[in-house]
């Protein structure tokens, strides 16, 4: 969710039905991206945020892994339109859960952003540095969760846009 332009991305797998996911996006008031978007087994990537995390000011994608040049086009062309600065990583940078990230604020607007030890492990100094432009980088070991539950920190997480009120 880029929840600053009410934009959504949905890349298309057998967890992610097009027909639903325009209909829930529009329901929300947001606008859906839909693509598609493959391993290097050409398999559909079953979550988007395997392959894509987007933050306030910065956005992680494998755009590699959207193999239609137009679709790709239109999901890089959208996050750089949103005024993010688009970190690309790599097929391997993807399978260490690089993408899988969320940031979070804290109650004085203070920004982090949460990821596993072998996504910061696998981001280069200069894709860290992006990220850390504007927020503080949180990495936790979470091995056995990645190995075995085959997920990451961002899978481990939700997201609360409950208001002072208790909403």
């Amino acid at each position: 969710f880029d929840h600053i332009n009410k934009l959504v991305y949905g890349c298309i797998s057998p967890r992610c039905d097009a027909a639903l996911f325009k209909d829930h996006a529009k329901t929300l008031g947001y606008t859906p991206l839909l693509f598609h978007a493959v391993d290097r087994e050409d398999q559909a990537i079953y979550h988007t945020n395997v392959m894509l995390g987007i933050q306030t000011t910065t956005a992680v994608i494998c755009a590699e892994a959207i193999t239609d040049p137009g679709e790709r086009t239109m999901v890089i062309d959208s996050l750089k339109d949103s005024g993010r600065d688009v970190i690309e990583i790599t097929y391997d940078q993807m399978n260490r859960f690089a993408a899988n990230v969320l940031e979070l604020a804290s109650e004085n607007g203070k920004h982090y952003l949460a990821l596993s030890q072998q996504a910061y492990d696998a981001f280069d100094q200069s894709q860290r540095d992006r990220l850390s432009k504007d927020k503080d980088l949180l990495a936790f070991d979470v091995t056995t969760i990645e190995t075995i539950g085959g997920g990451s920190v961002r899978c481990m997480l939700a997201e609360n846009f409950l208001s002072d009120q208790g909403d």
